[in-house]
């Protein structure tokens, strides 16, 4: 828990204060280490449980209803044994606050997709000194997301050469970042 003592009146107060979670907070300190658990037991034999877990699945934390925060699995094989087992044991500890929805694109596909656009972005950028500031995945949409000043031949040209159906372009003026 994080301890956080407040300024008040140029010296400390003598009570300190307690931080209050949020309750997306809250579930988030409660689910993600046994999320973690379940995958490295389903993934025993793999360097890295997470990436075999990203082969199968992606999560993402919703909280529409703040007061009652979810984690949405965007699975993309749903019947293999490690997803079923990962299932189980979510449902069982955390019931209606695990949300298991079918994928459509496999997540690392996806993900790799959003690596090639980005590589692909920054080459055009500098090419043609085009105001185009990122390229990232989101999940809950399962849609590579573009955001900048994009004309309308470089928007045809990322839907020629990249699934149309996978890309969001976010059109709108970027401002460099304030330091």
């Amino acid at each position: 828990m994080l301890l956080m003592l407040t300024a008040c009146r140029g010296g400390l107060e003598t009570d300190s204060s307690v931080y209050q979670m949020s309750p997306m907070e809250t579930f988030q300190s409660e689910i993600t280490p046994i999320l973690k658990t379940a995958i490295n037991k389903q993934f025993p034999n793999n360097d890295n449980a997470f990436d075999a877990f990203d082969e199968q699945a992606v999560c993402y934390y919703e909280d529409e209803d703040e007061n009652n925060p979810k984690m949405v699995f965007l699975v993309y094989k749903e019947d293999t044994k490690e997803m079923i087992e990962i299932r189980k044991e979510l449902e069982e500890k955390f019931g209606k606050k695990v949300v298991f929805k079918k994928a459509k694109y496999k997540p690392k596909f996806i993900r790799d997709m959003a690596t090639e656009i980005s590589v692909y972005l920054f080459s055009i950028r500098n090419k043609n000194n085009t105001n185009i500031n990122s390229a990232h995945w989101n999940a809950k949409e399962e849609v590579i997301e573009i955001e900048g000043k994009l004309s309308n031949d470089q928007i045809n040209d990322l839907n020629n050469k990249f699934d149309p159906k996978m890309l969001k372009f976010i059109n709108n003026e970027l401002h460099p970042a304030a330091f």
